[in-house]
Parts: structure tokens; sequence; C-alpha cells
């Protein structure tokens, strides 16, 4: 059906077309897949026609906002709530998070704000405790006069950005398009983030 767009009914004599688009998603390497044989190569071959890659969430962090104004809209709907916005210190909250359940963690966080109309259930979600006072955490310092999320948010994904490229490119020698490929970037991203943080052999 997939190859021919067309089939016969079980029991039947008669072709019938069909004019169908078939999309299909995964999180896993199929190509792996079928080397273990948890996948059929033929029926790959025929699905995979058109690839598109989408990097995960964590590594397109500015479609978060766009993202969550969306689900903002449709769940208020779904659920019959009057819509709030998003305080702009949470917005940094969440595009600061590396969300490991990708965009439906995304959702389903959104999804309990709206329905409990509570917007601190994302600082109880995501938010570890607060550093004391002059205390040095991983990638950044609280100072006595300086308690802007934004800045600290903004500062803290520079730092751990600027580590793990810094740590690939070691790993692979300063190969960079290996070091693309761990970091799961663009290799054109890479060069602008190794210039934009004067990472230097």
């Amino acid at each position: 059906m997939l190859e021919q767009q067309e089939f016969v009914r079980v029991g039947g004599i008669n072709n019938i077309h069909v004019d169908v688009r078939i999309v299909c998603a995964t999180n896993k390497n199929l190509e792996d897949a079928i080397s273990q044989g948890a996948m059929r190569d033929d029926l790959f071959y025929r699905l995979n026609e058109i690839t598109i890659t989408l990097p995960p969430l964590r590594n397109r962090r500015s479609d978060i906002p766009l993202l969550v104004d969306h689900f903002l809209e449709k769940l208020s709907i779904l659920y019959g709530k009057t819509r709030k916005e998003i305080k702009p210190e949470t917005m940094h909250l969440l595009q600061a998070h590396d969300w490991p359940g990708n965009v439906r963690q995304l959702e389903n966080l959104i999804k309990q704000i709206v329905v409990r109309s509570d917007e601190n259930i994302i600082y109880d979600t995501l938010k570890g405790p607060i550093p004391s006072q002059g205390r040095k955490g991983p990638f950044f310092e609280i100072d006595d006069d300086d308690y802007t999320l934004k800045n600290k948010v903004d500062h803290a994904i520079s730092e751990v950005e600027k580590m793990m490229i810094t740590k690939a490119l070691h790993k692979t020698n300063w190969n960079r398009r290996k070091a693309a490929v761990l970091l799961d970037i663009s290799y054109r991203s890479l060069l602008y983030k190794i210039k934009d943080y004067k990472i230097i052999d």
C-alpha cells in the first residue's frame, strides 16, 4: 500500500486506490534498530522518503516562549480557564531548564499551571534550592547586591554551553565536526558559539 498506493481488502478482488500521507515520529535511531533486528528494513526505506530531524528542546530554547504561548491558549480553552500570561522571570526559568522529556514534559507542566491556576508550580518543579549569599554554585555566584533572575539564568546558560563545548572539543581533539555531532548541534552553530565564547585551543 505504501509503495503502490493501493490495496485489496481481505477476501476482496478489487484494488482500492488510496491517497494518504503518512507521518511517523520516533526518538529511536531506526538504523540501529534495523541492525539489531528490531525494525524491518523494507518498511523503514518505504517510510523514509523525507526526514526531518528535530533537535531536543534544550537545543532550541528560543522555541520555548512560542510553545508556552501555544499551550496556554490551547489548554485554557480546553479546560475553560481564563488565560494568564507567564511572568518574564518565570519564562527565563523555563528556558534555563534542560527538559529531558522534551515538548511533552513542557506541555504537561503548562497543563498543571492552567488547571490549578498557579504559576508557582514551575518554581516548585524546576527550581532547586536558592544558594546562600556569597555561596558559589557550579556556574555562578549570588552576590549580595545582584539577585536579578534573568541575568543569573542567562549567565548560567552561557557558562554551561561554554563548558560543554570545551569538553567536547577536547574529547574530539578539536575536530569541530565531530564535536558538533557529539553536542547534537549544527556545525555552523558550533562555529558561532566557539567564536562568541572566545574558546581557543
